[in-house]
């Protein structure tokens, strides 16, 4: 791995410190791969329709394509895993989401609710 330097541009100004010096790390193919697999599913969950599902997120760790998050039900639990599959290619799926229903969110229970 090393890294590339690219220096400001002549008229660089302290008003523009976006145009200051950039690093780029280069990676391990196999490492750019595996990031690129998360950054496609969590993108892949942002743009879908459901809710529920944009606010999960991917990353890999120790070879496995991890999603976390929060959830509803043990639907969209299923259905998050079931949208990233197709992207995962050779990479076991870990789902890591939490599944919080109203009755768990709600401490106090009213027992009058169930006569």
């Amino acid at each position: 791995m090393g890294q590339i330097t690219i220096e400001p541009p002549a008229k660089a100004t302290q008003r523009e410190p976006h145009k200051l010096t950039t690093v780029f790390t280069l990676c391990s193919p196999a490492s750019a791969r595996n990031d690129l697999i998360a950054i496609a599913s969590t993108n892949h969950l942002k743009s879908c329709s459901h809710s529920e599902l944009r606010k999960l997120c991917c990353k890999i760790e120790r070879g496995r394509l991890i999603i976390s998050g929060q959830v509803s039900s043990y639907y969209w639990k299923q259905l998050a895993q079931e949208t990233i599959r197709p992207l995962s290619q050779s990479l076991c799926i870990e789902n890591l989401l939490d599944v919080r229903s109203a009755v768990s969110n709600n401490s106090q229970h009213n027992p009058s609710e169930y006569s």
